[in-house]
């Protein structure tokens, strides 16, 4: 029983960020790159050769649900010893009236068995559509990090979601909307831990705004991008993921993700107001 434009978003300060900073993900995305334009060019040649085939065979029907997961792990050892692990868990599903999302990703991080990353975050959405473009919209989202300007944070909202444009190539959706967001600062006993925080935690209104936008640059090869905006009267919290995804097969791809976190609200001389976190994880698809 079934349940009840074209242009991509600008990434240039991103991409330019992060060639100046991380010269490996500079190379990296260049590489990622230059995979994709061959693999559009054999999508290309795929057309112009093989195009009675395709129009005979009839596409299988696609399931309502999507879903993936993600892991990134190093380990190096030596004069020094560091562990770096991350992993992503995401699952969707959409049919005539629903268009639901959950998520939880860890990251771990430490050096000379000293911890400097140790960031925990899930959330999910569950919009009910007008049409075939539009819907009502509730999420939900909580952070806990022990080295981020909050120590954990809690955001809820209501709103309206967009779908501007969907096609073979750009998919572009937004949403907004009012909420509630709850968090507690963190701050520094010295260079190598945290504590809890001893400030009492802060409430705000806040107004939320999430612009997704995905560019297919052939069947094998895409980018996205998705920008968070979670706005107060105390603190605004702006979230921006831009990635590059290759396929390898059906059910694997490599995927390489730079993530820029912003906080107007820090205890001064304890924490900054950004973080950076660049990524590259292999991908299974599970449906």
């Amino acid at each position: 029983m079934s349940r009840h434009p074209s242009n991509f978003f600008p990434s240039t300060f991103v991409i330019f960020r992060l060639m100046k900073k991380t010269p490996f993900a500079s190379l990296l995305l260049m590489a990622l790159s230059g995979f994709a334009a061959q693999a559009q060019a054999d999508d290309a040649a795929d057309a112009t050769t093989a195009a009675p085939a395709a129009a005979a065979t009839t596409p299988a029907k696609t399931s309502n649900w999507s879903g993936s997961g993600q892991l990134g792990y190093a380990d190096s050892s030596g004069n020094s010893r560091s562990q770096n692990g991350n992993a992503k868990l995401n699952i969707k599903y959409e049919d005539e009236y629903w268009r639901d999302q959950g998520y939880l990703t860890a990251l771990r991080s430490s050096s000379d068995n000293v911890a400097s990353a140790n960031r925990y975050e899930g959330g999910t959405s569950i919009g009910y559509k007008f049409d075939a473009r539009s819907y009502l919209v509730n999420t939900l989202r909580y952070v806990h990090d022990d080295f981020g300007a909050n120590l954990w944070q809690a955001s809820y909202a209501i709103g309206y979601g967009y779908v501007a444009i969907k096609n073979d190539r750009n998919e572009l959706s937004f949403e907004g909307g009012p909420g509630f967001q709850r968090y507690a600062q963190t701050l520094t006993t010295n260079s190598d831990s945290r504590v809890t925080s001893t400030m009492a935690p802060r409430n705000q209104a806040i107004a939320r705004l999430l612009v997704n936008y995905k560019y297919h640059f052939s069947k094998n090869a895409s980018l996205d991008e998705a920008l968070l905006v979670e706005a107060g009267n105390l603190n605004q919290y702006y979230q921006n993921d831009f990635g590059v995804t290759v396929a390898l097969t059906k059910k694997f791809s490599l995927k390489a993700t730079y993530q820029l976190r912003y906080n107007s609200d820090i205890v001064s001389g304890e924490t900054v107001h950004t973080d950076r976190l660049f990524t590259t994880n292999l991908v299974y698809s599970f449906f």
